[in-house]
Formats: structure tokens, sequence, C-alpha cells
């Protein structure tokens, strides 16, 4: 609905998705993860009710009905102020879709599922390798922990995203700097704004008035970051 194949170029290529291939397999197959990434990514951030409002009014919108200014914003980026610990500060969202550089986290999302999956491929005997037909195969992890961690960043970064550890409850932990800077305590709300430009989740919840359907149950959210062996 959002992203298209156009958007698996450079640091996200995905071969064969506008070139001609025998039943257009792979832009197939990358369509299938696009449209399940998108549903599930927006329909947990979003909340069911606020997604379901979303898709309807984003697909039949028209120059007769327009998309609603605050589903604009959310898509294409939007400055805004917030007043927090004593003072007003202007940040920045740069949209879901940042058209002009066809990048999306929901892309780095979308190209971290793909290629896990085509990783391997199903046998009668289990999981199997895929075998290059030209060159020698090499490691796909630092390259989809990147992507993975970028989806991280851009739709959870200082909202409850990088937790640093799990109780033993599996409830996220965050480490953070006393406000006197003389030590280190344990933060169990995750919400820190650290950063002029925000992720999706700390735009969403710093304009929360204007998304009234939103789902504001914030403690389902806590992420662990990936590193380059996929730990």
């Amino acid at each position: 609905m959002l992203v298209d194949n156009t958007y698996f170029e450079g640091k996200l290529f995905v071969p064969n998705t506008s070139e001609p291939e025998i039943n257009n397999r792979t832009e197939n197959v990358l369509q299938e993860f696009i449209d399940g990434t998108e549903n599930d990514v927006l329909s947990y951030c979003f909340g069911i009710e606020m997604w379901e409002d979303f898709k309807e009014k984003y697909i039949n919108q028209s120059e007769e009905n327009p998309l609603p200014e605050n589903y604009r914003k959310l898509i294409e980026g939007a400055t805004y102020e917030y007043f927090n610990e004593g003072a007003t500060t202007k940040f920045f969202w740069r949209g879901i879709l940042e058209k002009d550089l066809k990048r999306s986290f929901l892309a780095n999302l979308v190209y971290y599922n793909f290629k896990i999956n085509q990783n391997s491929q199903s046998s009668e005997f289990g999981e199997v390798s895929t075998e290059s037909k030209v060159g020698s195969k090499s490691s796909i992890t630092p390259k989809t922990a990147d992507a993975y961690n970028s989806f991280l960043e851009k739709c959870f970064g200082g909202f409850r995203g990088f937790a640093d550890g799990f109780t033993m409850e599996e409830n996220p932990y965050w480490i953070i700097p006393t406000r006197l800077g003389n030590g280190f305590g344990v933060d169990y709300y995750g919400i820190h704004r650290d950063k002029k430009n925000v992720s999706m989740m700390q735009y969403l919840f710093d304009n929360k008035d204007d998304f009234p359907l939103l789902d504001m149950n914030y403690r389902r959210y806590g992420n662990e970051r990936k590193n380059q062996f996929g730990v």
C-alpha cells in the first residue's frame, strides 16, 4: 500500500524486481513481504482501530476526498514543538515515506524479512541453504542486521527502543545516566527524547491529540538490537 519495489535499490538492493523474470517470482514474493510487513508493523504500532481507519482513508483518498492532515503528516513528515523538562524544543519527523530519497523504515524490515527467508529453502529434509549459481555465497548477516537496526531506530528510537535487557518477567528495561550525572539508574518507562529527529512512535505519542484512535498502551513496546552476528 505504501512501499513498492522502487524502494529496494542501493543498500537494500533486491535483484530481479524491475527486470523480466520467469513468472515474476521475485517481484511477487517481495510484494507478499511488503504487504505482510506493512500490515504487521502498522497495525501493531497504531493499534487495530487506527490502522483500519488509516487504511480506509488512504485507499479511498481523492481530490474530492483528500487524506486527512494528521495522516498526511504521518506519511510525509512534519516539524513540531514539544514542551519537555521545562523547555519547548523543536523536533523533526521524517515521515513513513521519504519519497524523494526512496527510503522507508518499512522497506528496511521488508528487506530483513525477505533476505532471511530467501537464505534457505524448505525441503523434505528440513531447511537447506540455497546455492549460488554465480560466485561464492557470503554471509547476509551484516546487511540484514544493519537493516533491522535501522528499522528499530526509525520506528521506535527514543520510545522504548533498544532495550538494554529484560527482567525475569520479560519486561524491558533501560540503563540511563542520572540527572545529576553521578551514576546510572534502571528505567522501566523507556521514553527518552535525546534526538531532534524522532522515531514514528515518538512522533505519534508526542502528538497523541491528533491521533485519537491511537492505542495508548505504550508498555507493549520494547526491542533489542541485532549485531553483525545476528545476536
